[in-house]
């Protein structure tokens, strides 16, 4: 009987071994380097099997049985242990997915005119997104869903947009509608909503905006998926509240005590060498070298593959513009840049082949390109316009992280303060934004 327990404690045994010498089934993050969250609950019930029979077997055969029993006893008590944490952090802790990321009806209300709105008085706490890098943050929304502290029934400036105004990323008080809202000594609205393009902003300005009777909105308009957002609305595709395959399941890793206890051991797996080409890698000025994830590239011929999204966001601006000039209310649009112009001079993609250097801030600004059309646009029907692609390319080239370098696309915190200097320079009458010019329409500048 003892030499059947030594063979299963050895095969148990190597078992561990070989699940904990195993690589990475697939590039993802892992705990102390290589090893995914399965890796290590499998080899630790591996090791623990293994150690209570390595110790019944070389207990004397008389008291194997009672070896047996107490490591039985042991085990299972740790297990079942285990399990009744994990089952107690789940009900009581609060959802691991940040609701600024997704449209699940947990944290959204399906809408009409708008495919969904959030939940009114939401409160999260966590790492903004699963990142060891990644802020830790309090999402909470107002009575009306948006990303505000309670209580604001009447503002003087209120900010329109879609995510990067809405800012889940990043800490409140460190995006740029609080910095703006500090630095002029003003109370402030944050109306951005993530997954919102022109036709929802216009919707928000008309149905939110005006009732906080603001002196001053101001329309943030986002390069890289403003134009799809129009495109969608306009072909009847909103989106509407739908929990993603991936997160319908609460028990994610994590939404698993385990998981958060170690995450400060997670890291980066090393990729299979087979799966080295394409790393971007981002070089600052010093010299320092970071890897950086990239989603959209830049395309100076986005207008004229999207015309009618073109002519819709026109058309929400215009309108939006008149609500205001009705009201007396100074209307700023402010364009923000995809991370790709901004990085793109500082950019290296690293292959075995070759180095290929990313393009000179010469090759990202076109007469046709998005940011060079709207400023033309707004200078037309007489708007206030700000292009924040000069000032972010200055920070990036000052070696600031001004946009989060991976798995998320939107500002970090020098981004937010680049952009919040911007506009407050713009509102007190100092910055460099287009002034409010007649058009030859006959549209006038609403008053400040």
């Amino acid at each position: 009987m003892s030499w059947k327990l030594k063979t299963a404690a050895l095969l148990i045994s190597g078992a561990c071994l070989m699940v904990w010498g195993l690589p990475p089934l697939t590039r993802q993050q892992g705990f102390f380097g290589c090893y995914s969250l399965g890796q290590l609950a499998v080899g630790l019930v591996c090791l623990g099997t293994g150690l209570g029979l390595w110790l019944v077997a070389l207990s004397p055969v008389e008291r194997q049985r009672v070896m047996a029993f107490r490591v039985c006893a042991v085990l299972g008590t740790v297990a079942v242990g285990w399990l009744g944490v994990e089952l107690t952090y789940a009900i009581v802790s609060p959802a691991p997915i940040n609701p600024f990321y997704q449209v699940d009806p947990k944290w959204n209300l399906p809408d009409p005119e708008l495919g969904f709105v959030r939940k009114p008085n939401i409160s999260w706490t966590g790492r903004a997104y699963d990142d060891p890098q990644a802020h830790e943050v309090l999402y909470r929304t107002d009575r009306s869903g948006f990303r505000n502290p309670p209580g604001i029934t009447q503002a003087d400036l209120v900010f329109i947009g879609d995510s990067f105004t809405e800012a889940g990323n990043v800490p409140e008080q460190d995006t740029f509608v609080r910095l703006v809202a500090r630095e002029l000594g003003v109370t402030a609205a944050n109306l951005g909503r993530g997954y919102y393009g022109p036709q929802h902003e216009l919707i928000v300005l008309r149905r939110y905006a005006l009732a906080y009777e603001p002196k001053t909105i101001v329309w943030v308009v986002f390069e890289g998926n403003d134009l799809l957002d129009a495109q969608r609305y306009l072909h009847g595709v909103l989106d509407r509240p739908q929990a993603p395959p991936g997160q319908r399941n609460a028990w994610s890793s994590r939404a698993l005590l385990t998981y958060r206890l170690l995450r400060p051991f997670l890291k980066e797996a090393p990729p299979p060498p087979e799966d080295q080409d394409g790393t971007w890698l981002l070089v600052s000025p010093t010299g320092e070298q970071r890897q950086v994830d990239l989603t959209v590239v830049y395309r100076p011929d986005l207008l004229q593959r999207m015309p009618e999204a073109w002519e819709a966001t026109k058309r929400s601006i215009r309108q939006g513009l008149s609500l205001c000039a009705e009201r007396r209310i100074e209307l700023l649009v402010v364009f923000v840049p995809i991370k790709f112009r901004v990085y793109g001079p500082f950019l290296r993609l690293i292959t075995p082949e070759q180095e290929y250097l990313g393009p000179l801030p010469e090759d990202l600004t076109r007469p046709e390109d998005f940011s060079s059309q709207l400023a033309r646009f707004c200078e037309e029907i007489g708007c206030k316009y700000l292009d924040t692609y000069p000032a972010l390319l200055a920070a990036a080239e000052r070696g600031q992280t001004v946009y989060s370098l991976r798995y998320d696309t939107h500002f970090d915190l020098a981004g937010h303060r680049v952009v919040a200097d911007l506009i407050t320079q713009a509102l007190s009458g100092r910055g460099a934004a287009l002034p409010p010019a007649n058009a030859s329409t006959g549209a006038h500048s609403p008053p400040g």
